[in-house]
């Protein structure tokens, strides 16, 4: 199974906290309806299935796919033609299918799902407006609209594939650490240095990626980055999770720092429900 920053096999979580606090139940009862691992199956299988429908339309004139390239990938395209996504694509949905082991994504891939996971979900969440019983046949949702915002917070560990990109989201606390790294970036380059230079000296200050650097400096993937990286699931790389911790807010002291993205979750999307319901 892919493996993000939480386990997506764990549809049912339930956190003590909902008894006195109902907007986190309302958040939680919102997660609860939510099937992870089929929406990641469906994300790639809708990418897989559209890409391969335009590569076969347009397998005598390859130029004609770039606009639908540039449409549902432009973050990809930088560094893979179609073929190639293609074959991240069915990497993905084959180490997917995995129940004994982990597959751990790069920044590459990383950025080739988000773009896979956004363009299902607009099609999905469009389905339940437009015609309900058709989105019923995916099964993940209880007639829910997905958020993804919501599950970038929650599932990816970071968005250092949209450094310098401008962002049509908010996607925080992501894109403020983003925010902080392209400040740094700019501060470097009106002092004179390159893009690159910058970047390379940030590396280790902010925990960049060799992937993520490479990507970001629109260079093409390379062989070694179409490896996913294999984990036994006996490894339990979800262990920490479970943690007991020092909260960053007194309320959440002694919490979990699974228990703690869930609350700082609800946070995010109360606040973005009540903002919905006002202009409504």
């Amino acid at each position: 199974m892919l493996a993000f920053a939480k386990d997506i096999s764990l549809n049912h979580v339930s956190l003590i906290k909902e008894k006195s606090d109902s907007e986190l139940k309302q958040y939680m009862d919102y997660q609860r309806k939510l099937d992870h691992k089929r929406i990641v199956y469906y994300s790639l299988d809708h990418a897989k299935n559209q890409l391969k429908n335009n590569i076969r339309k347009f397998r005598k004139n390859t130029e004609r796919i770039e606009p639908y390239l540039n449409e549902f990938f432009p973050l990809t395209k930088v560094f893979a033609d179609s073929k190639t996504i293609l074959f991240m694509i069915e990497k993905m949905e084959s180490a997917h299918s995995s129940s004994s082991d982990w597959f751990q994504m790069n920044c590459f891939y990383s950025a080739l799902f988000y773009e896979c996971l956004n363009n299902f979900l607009k099609t999905y969440n469009r389905l339940l407006s437009e015609s309900p019983s058709k989105a019923e046949v995916y099964y993940i949702s209880t007639g829910e609209i997905i958020d993804f915002e919501d599950w970038v917070f929650l599932y990816f560990n970071n968005l250092d594939f949209l450094i310098g990109k401008k962002r049509t989201t908010t996607q925080y606390p992501f894109s403020k650490r983003n925010q902080v790294i392209e400040e740094e970036i700019d501060k470097r380059m009106k002092a004179g240095q390159t893009f690159e230079s910058a970047i390379l000296v940030l590396r280790a200050e902010f925990g960049i990626g060799e992937d993520a650097v490479k990507l970001l400096l629109g260079q093409k993937i390379e062989d070694a980055f179409l490896q996913l990286l294999h984990i036994p699931v006996s490894n339990g790389i979800y262990n920490y999770l479970n943690l007991k911790q020092e909260g960053t807010w007194e309320a959440l002291d002694g919490e979990s720092i699974l228990d703690q993205s869930y609350v700082l979750g609800a946070r995010l999307k109360v606040w973005v429900w009540k903002k919905r319901k006002k202009k409504e």
